[in-house]
C-alpha cells in the first residue's frame, strides 16, 4: 500500500510540474470596453522555461497585455461613432501601458501637439499601434 501512496505524490508533482513549468500555468484573460472585448493568456509562470530553452521565442506576460491593450484600442478606434468613446478612456487604456505610453510620449513630441481628441488618436493609429515584431530567432 507504501508504493500506491508514492505512486500517487509522484503522478501528483508530475502533473503540478508540467502545468505551472512546461505550460506555465496558462490562465485566459479578458479585457472588455465599450463593446470591445479582447482575450488574452496570462502566464503564471511569465514563460520562464520557454525562454530558457528558446531564448526570445516565447513571449512574456508585458507583451502579451500590450498586445491585448493595442487591439482594444483599435477594436474602440474602429467603432468610435457607435460606441461614443471618449478620448480620455482612449487616452487612459495608452497610459496604463508602458510601451503604449512612450510611443504615445515621443508620436506627441514629434507632432509638436498633444493628442487630445479621438480622430486625433486614431488617425495616427498606424504609427501609435503598431503591432510589436513577432518573436522568434533573429535570421
Amino acid at each position: 500500500m507504501k508504493w500506491l501512496k508514492y505512486l500517487l505524490w509522484t503522478l501528483f508533482t508530475g502533473i503540478v510540474f508540467y502545468y505551472l513549468i512546461i505550460l506555465g500555468g496558462p490562465i485566459r484573460n479578458l479585457i472588455e470596453l465599450r463593446g470591445c472585448s479582447v482575450g488574452y493568456t496570462h502566464y503564471l509562470t511569465n514563460n520562464i522555461y520557454g525562454n530558457w530553452h528558446a531564448p526570445g521565442l516565447y513571449p512574456t506576460n508585458d507583451v502579451i497585455l500590450t498586445d491585448a491593450r493595442r487591439e482594444v484600442v483599435n477594436c474602440l478606434c474602429d467603432h468610435a461613432a457607435q460606441n461614443q468613446v471618449e478620448a480620455r478612456e482612449l487616452i487612459e487604456l495608452i497610459q496604463l501601458d508602458p510601451i503604449l505610453s512612450s510611443a504615445f510620449e515621443h508620436l506627441e513630441r514629434e507632432q509638436g501637439q498633444t493628442l487630445d481628441s479621438v480622430q486625433t488618436i486614431c488617425g495616427h493609429r498606424e504609427t501609435l499601434l503598431a503591432p510589436l515584431p513577432p518573436f522568434g530567432p533573429i535570421p
